[in-house]
């Protein structure tokens, strides 16, 4: 298979960012819904499936321009940006174990099964699938061959 070089174009960043953030939101929404239902885990008020999905593409999208100006100051742009996704995952897991919600509230029992996958999830697609994104034309992936 053959490896396709990186364009470094502003508007193809922000659509790998999108695209990414749509499938972790997708992917997270999943995980809510099972948790939520089959799990029985509360989630509180302000965590639902649109800001699930909203923090999901936000995120994706703050990431792809990041990458978008580191692309062109380092040797190996997508290794060391997969290398500061997986960082910053790492990091975000703190927050989601910490027992309190960024309001200052308590956390809802159990609630640390429900938020750590979904850091998790949006680490590994965000990191792995914005440069996927980048180097090849997805729509290729949609188009049946007969």
């Amino acid at each position: 298979m053959q490896s396709r070089k990186i364009k470094h174009n502003f508007a193809g960043f922000i659509k790998a960012g999108l695209q990414a953030g749509f499938l972790v939101g997708v992917v997270n929404i999943i995980w809510f819904l099972f948790s939520t239902k089959l799990l029985f885990i509360d989630a509180p008020e302000n965590i639902n499936m649109l800001s699930v999905s909203i923090t999901c593409i936000v995120v994706a999208l703050l990431v792809a321009v990041g990458f978008y100006f580191l692309f062109p100051r380092v040797k190996k742009p997508v290794l060391v940006f997969r290398g500061i996704v997986f960082i910053l995952a790492l990091i975000s897991l703190f927050g989601a174990t910490a027992g309190t919600m960024p309001d200052g509230s308590a956390a809802p029992e159990r609630f640390h099964v429900l938020a750590i996958p979904m850091h998790i999830f949006a680490g590994i697609f965000i990191g792995y699938f914005i440069p996927k994104f980048l180097k090849k034309d997805v729509s290729a992936m949609f188009r049946q061959t007969s």
